[in-house]
């Protein structure tokens, strides 16, 4: 098939143009609340050092919530609890002053 030099050009414009064009300004992370620490960072480990420096939308899968700030406050909320929870032991909790600190056992 032969190819003209105009067609050449177009071809190379869309190949190498498209990835940029098609990149959303912000940091979109789907996640399932089922699984809201395995899904970001998942979701995280995807995504370019560029990519990391956007402003975060979260969209939680099966939800229609638009994200307008509230989404990914809820999004943090809710990873922190996961976080902190002892079952995971990443945390200590000193009860003499309330603290929380990473556990030595991790």
């Amino acid at each position: 098939v032969a190819i003209s030099g105009a067609n050449l050009q177009n071809v190379f414009m869309f190949l190498t143009l498209e990835p940029l064009l098609a990149r959303s300004p912000f940091l979109v992370l789907h996640v399932r609340r089922s699984n809201l620490v395995g899904d970001a960072l998942r979701e995280l480990s995807i995504h370019s050092d560029v990519d990391l420096k956007k402003p975060l939308k979260v969209i939680f899968d099966g939800e229609e919530a638009v994200d307008a700030g509230g989404v990914t406050k809820e999004f943090f909320l809710l990873l922190l609890k996961e976080l902190l929870n002892p079952i995971y032991g990443m945390f200590t909790c000193y009860s003499d002053s309330n603290l929380l600190w990473f556990s030595d056992t991790c």
